[in-house]
């Protein structure tokens, strides 16, 4: 069983890590396995994730675009709403706490994360403790998905839980791409219950809980046994 700390993307794309406890950092990114510029970006961008991975959570969504992506016609209807809700138009492109990541380069560029940014990052509280883990069947294709939501102080505003389960790593699908990478680590497969998220309840107050539990047939995946479950916090737009 895995477990991750929550985040909290409250307004203003502004993100607070989970109180009195060892900072986890989200980070999402768009990529293709057909593209180049994410050929580039991808294998600086994922060596830098790998060597604070202690610290940090990642997931991944493959587009449609440029190429005609193997791993996003496993599961394209949250691909596209993710991809709505941070209006993404080109890729490779990525957020760290539901922020842009700024730099020398074009404005959510992969290649603008730098360790600086992360330990930035990792300094930032939120307003909820999140506990969240999974299991699954004894026949190893059902997930059940727990997630414990406590409110540290009075939360303004609508927010919802969203919960990815990706497979940690997918050996590239080399008849679908001119170029393909010899892993894909990350990658998103489903969205429980589905990327719009589960609503908190309004004017939650400092104490109050709320326990979130989704169930979900296995499906879409290459290896089981690599089922991984990040859950955060976002403020719905």
């Amino acid at each position: 069983m895995r477990k991750f700390a929550g985040l909290i993307i409250l307004a203003f794309s502004s993100l607070w890590l989970q109180a009195q406890e060892k900072q986890v950092v989200l980070v999402e990114e768009f990529t293709n396995t057909g593209c180049a510029p994410c050929l580039v970006q991808d294998p600086l961008f994922d060596n830098l994730l790998s060597q604070n991975a202690e610290g940090l959570v990642t997931i991944k969504y493959y587009t449609s675009w440029p190429e005609n992506d193997p791993f996003y016609r496993v599961n394209p209807t949250d691909v596209n709403t993710r991809v709505r809700f941070y209006q993404v138009t080109g890729v490779p492109y990525a957020r760290i706490n539901g922020r842009q990541v700024e730099g020398p380069n074009y404005s959510c560029a992969p290649a603008n994360l730098t360790q600086s940014v992360l330990d930035q990052a990792f300094t930032r509280n939120s307003p909820f403790s999140v506990r969240l883990s999974h299991r699954k069947s004894t026949g190893n294709d059902t997930l059940f998905v727990r997630m414990v939501v406590k409110a540290l102080q009075t939360v303004k505003g609508t927010v919802v839980v969203q919960i990815g389960v990706m497979e940690k790593e997918v050996a590239a699908h080399s008849s679908d791409v001119d170029q393909p990478l010899s892993v894909n680590s990350n990658v998103m497969r489903k969205m429980l219950p589905d990327a719009g998220g589960t609503r908190l309840p309004a004017g939650l107050q400092a104490g109050d809980s709320v326990v979130i539990s989704q169930t979900w047939l296995i499906k879409g995946f290459e290896d089981k046994n690599l089922v991984c479950v990040a859950g955060w916090i976002q403020a719905k737009k």
